[in-house]
């Protein structure tokens, strides 16, 4: 086996697996993560353990569940006691670079623990480099009038992004993280892309006009209809065609540095969608398929592990393969590590269930009453816990009726099978979820303001 040295963590913030026609031939097209699938392993059962950002990367970077590295609505910082896939890297003398689009995973939440550059995608100065009252005040305009106007960024992200690795390609063995915010609402696909999926009995004015508000609709603010619903859709497909073909640009670059075939490329998301389904829109509220069911990509060094793979699997689990495939399970010691390596095939085929927990609403019963002071908070703010077995899927509520679904005969999840013995057995399965008690200090930190419109901007707070 050859040695692997560059290791490259994309996110997808926000894409569900059956917008990508590798997953759905009857989406798309996606051709570039098409071909990245023909060189991968394409998990079709992946799970995220939480249906939003900041917990659901918190677990990614720590393979562990949110029970117990806490990272959530409430304590907002990384949690510093766990190792990180970077701080571990880093340890074994990698280059670590992240690049962020997302302000959740952000140098102030604890995020770049372990990175040697951590690079904020919506700061034309990096904060960390460039203080002082010019800086602030270049970050704020940038903030305000540009940035949103550039679909998130995402040509400034690919620039960096090919920058970072013409910089580490001939240096030490490294590791890059990004983050894209294509699929992340409110959608802004570019009008050429829009153009070439868009219905011939919609005009491009229309489908801009549509709300793109969720939480205005989910508090009864504004109604929607399933015409709303399905332009909605065709918006979304427009940023996943777009996210790819940027990320046909930069997988393009790999192959002209020489160092595409040699990487361990990891795609995924952190979390799905809501487009209508359940009667929901964006990430919150519910564990439902939607939310959970991720793409998972893994293009292992030289093509030597490729095709299919149903097993059901968890974003926990990337760190743990990282470790193996660097084979550095015998010099990391983690006791709290939750993940199992994706090529333990033995240890995955005897893992029973998968969890994924929602601790606390966000955006918060103060915001979602400002929206609409009619609205029921108390029909949604409650904590939801999931587990997933082979065919059955249960999900606990805090105060509404429990839900149970046999998803083989109902993936949409609208036929719930619950009643008092089931919840008695699957409540005692529940209880059985790997827990770990670890010191963490809760430690929160504050947004400027520009920053905190923008993260309301994207329904978050």
């Amino acid at each position: 086996m050859k040695q692997n040295n560059i290791i490259i963590l994309i996110v997808l913030d926000t894409v569900r697996p059956d917008y990508l026609s590798c997953y759905n031939s009857q989406r798309g097209p996606t051709p570039n993560i098409d071909k990245l699938a023909n060189d991968s392993m394409c998990y079709r059962n992946a799970y995220s353990c939480s249906p939003w950002t900041l917990p659901s990367h918190a677990s990614l970077f720590t393979g562990t569940y949110v029970s117990t590295h806490k990272t959530d609505s409430s304590s907002k910082f990384l949690n510093n006691t766990l190792p990180t896939i970077a701080s571990v890297l880093s340890e074994e003398g990698y280059q670590t670079s992240g690049i962020s689009n997302n302000m959740w995973i952000s140098r102030k939440a604890g995020f770049n623990r372990g990175f040697n550059n951590f690079w904020h995608a919506w700061e034309i100065l990096q904060q960390d480099r460039y203080r002082g009252y010019i800086g602030a005040a270049l970050r704020k305009l940038y903030l305000r009038m540009i940035y949103k106007k550039l679909t998130f960024g995402t040509e400034r992200i690919i620039r960096k992004a090919k920058t970072e690795l013409v910089r580490l390609h001939e240096s030490k063995p490294f590791m890059m993280f990004i983050n894209f915010m294509e699929a992340h609402l409110p959608y802004c696909p570019p009008d050429k892309i829009l153009r070439q999926i868009l219905p011939t009995q919609i005009s491009l004015r229309e489908i801009k006009d549509v709300n793109l508000d969720a939480f205005k609709y989910m508090t009864g603010r504004i109604p929607m209809g399933e015409e709303d619903f399905e332009k909605l859709k065709v918006l979304y497909q427009a940023e996943v065609n777009y996210l790819d073909l940027c990320l046909g640009r930069f997988f393009n670059f790999m192959k002209k540095l020489k160092i595409y075939d040699k990487s361990m490329i990891i795609v995924l998301s952190d979390h799905g969608g809501n487009l209508g389904e359940h009667k929901l829109l964006d990430h919150q509220f519910c564990l439902y398929e939607t939310l959970l069911k991720i793409p998972l990509l893994i293009k292992y060094p030289y093509q030597e592990i490729r095709g299919e793979s149903f097993m059901r699997v968890q974003n926990i689990d990337i760190f743990p393969t990282i470790v193996d495939e660097l084979n550095l399970n015998g010099r990391i010691c983690s006791e709290y590590l939750q993940g199992i390596s994706l090529k333990d095939k033995k240890s995955l085929g005897d893992r029973k269930y998968l969890y994924a927990e929602y601790h606390e609403i966000n955006p918060s019963r103060e915001t979602l009453l400002s929206i609409n002071p009619k609205f029921n908070v108390e029909s949604i703010e409650e904590s939801l816990i999931t587990i997933i077995a082979d065919k059955w899927k249960y999900i606990k509520h805090e105060k509404n009726r429990d839900e149970l679904f046999f998803i083989p005969n109902d993936p949409l999840e609208s036929n719930n099978l619950a009643d008092i013995d089931s919840e008695k057995l699957w409540k005692k399965e529940i209880s059985k979820m790997p827990k770990f008690d670890i010191c963490y200090s809760g430690k929160n930190y504050d947004f400027d303001s520009d920053t905190l419109k923008s993260l309301a901007a994207l329904g978050y707070i």
